[in-house]
């Protein structure tokens, strides 16, 4: 387990061993889920006497006593610190502060032991607070490990973390140079994606992110994603990449990128954009152009005509890819990802759900 400060366990002196008066109020408990299951309870008792001897300084309170238990039905150890106060101590916790998916992020504790320290000083930074506790805990001793961080800290703050992923049928072939991108848009929007992980989340292979955001919860941002048509080699998906760009019409803060596919699809085109998350399924849709072309040449010939009546109509067309689908022997089809527009009267009927 990682501290945010280094505290020796002599530092930990209880007001009721040291003959201190207790304060007026009440007696509270604050319970931290969760602990690390590779740490065992001894190694947790350690671990949780260092918190509560910050938690005493950083809250002003006076604890009582601090240790570990297993945790049966969740096959997990939890923590608990009891101590007395006037009134519970406010705590800002990423446990109740992260809204999204709840992803299990990272699959090493390597990778999460990284995160970690980049993840409390962004914390600090952007709140203004000082994490008595964080760590990184394994979330299940079933099945491959998934790790997760959490950090603590005395006071109030309007920043909340948000986790989201892009969820894709294959891996990408290279995540780096959209992830560059992902930054940047997001910095557009005042987010900052500390984070990324690309692998499998769930049942399929995904981009997660996980970010801060101050505010109005109400404007959160997260990450959609959706894979789209399939073309036989790397060569023809990137140009299939660069053809959706030019049939734009319509900006949106997002990004293509190829996955490989199955050795009998080829690859896949991949669309990976930031979006509300209230009504992110009425902003952007995806239109499947019914008929068929003999060639991709011809498919991309007609799409910037059909971009361009789209637009006409009042469509705010983003870009048009033209492939297969999941058949490699399908016919060439043309797909349209168009933007709908927020506070519309109603939802088109043809309108995807991302």
């Amino acid at each position: 387990m990682n501290n945010p400060r280094t505290t020796s366990l002599a530092t930990l002196v209880f007001a009721t061993l040291c003959g201190a008066p207790a304060a007026l109020g009440g007696i509270y408990t604050l319970r931290v889920a969760s602990m690390d299951i590779d740490q065992g309870v001894e190694g947790c008792n350690a671990y949780i006497q260092q918190v509560a001897a910050q938690f005493q300084q950083d809250a002003g309170v006076s604890v009582i006593s601090a240790a570990c238990e297993v945790d049966s039905p969740m096959d997990s150890i939890k923590g608990e610190i009891a101590y007395s106060a006037p009134k519970s101590a406010n705590v800002w916790s990423t446990t109740s502060t992260t809204y999204g998916e709840q992803l299990d992020f990272y699959y090493t504790r390597q990778q999460c032991e990284e995160a970690l320290g980049r993840e409390v000083a962004l914390v600090k930074d952007l709140t203004g607070l000082t994490p008595f506790l964080a760590f990184c805990h394994k979330t299940s001793s079933i099945g491959a490990p998934r790790y997760r961080t959490r950090i603590d800290a005395v006071g109030f703050s309007d920043v909340f973390r948000y986790e989201s992923a892009a969820f894709l049928s294959h891996s990408l072939v290279d995540p780096n140079p959209p992830v560059a991108v992902l930054h940047e848009q997001a910095r557009e929007l005042g987010i900052g994606p500390f984070a990324w992980y690309h692998g499998p989340v769930r049942s399929m292979r995904s981009l997660a992110v996980t970010h801060y955001q101050k505010g109005d919860r109400t404007n959160r941002f997260y990450l959609h994603g959706k894979s789209s048509v399939y073309l036989p080699t790397l060569e023809e998906c990137e140009a299939a990449r660069a053809a959706f760009d030019r049939t734009r019409t319509a900006d949106w803060l997002g990004v293509t990128a190829c996955s490989a596919a199955h050795p009998s699809v080829g690859f896949q085109m991949n669309l990976l954009w930031w979006d509300r998350a209230i009504g992110a399924d009425l902003a952007i849709k995806t239109t499947s152009i019914p008929g068929a072309y003999s060639s991709l040449d011809d498919c991309r010939s007609a799409s910037d005509a059909i971009s361009r009546q789209i637009s006409s109509s009042g469509e705010q067309v983003i870009g048009i890819a033209c492939g297969r689908d999941h058949n490699p022997r399908g016919p060439i089809k043309m797909e349209v990802l168009s933007k709908w527009t927020y506070g519309q009267s109603s939802r088109p009927a043809n309108a995807g759900s991302n």
